[in-house]
């Protein structure tokens, strides 16, 4: 089976895409707040 163009969808995400992607599979959030704790009233 072979796409149409009208089932093609291109999306531009830049590099920051790419980046919040790594920082997923480095688990770099939870590693961060492991080591600096957390606040009660943060909100990210």
């Amino acid at each position: 089976m072979t796409a149409s163009p009208l089932d093609i969808r291109v999306q531009d995400i830049d590099h920051c895409g790419i980046v919040a992607g790594i920082c997923d599979e480095m688990n770099l959030v939870e590693q961060i707040n492991r080591l600096l704790g957390t606040h009660a009233q943060e909100i990210i």
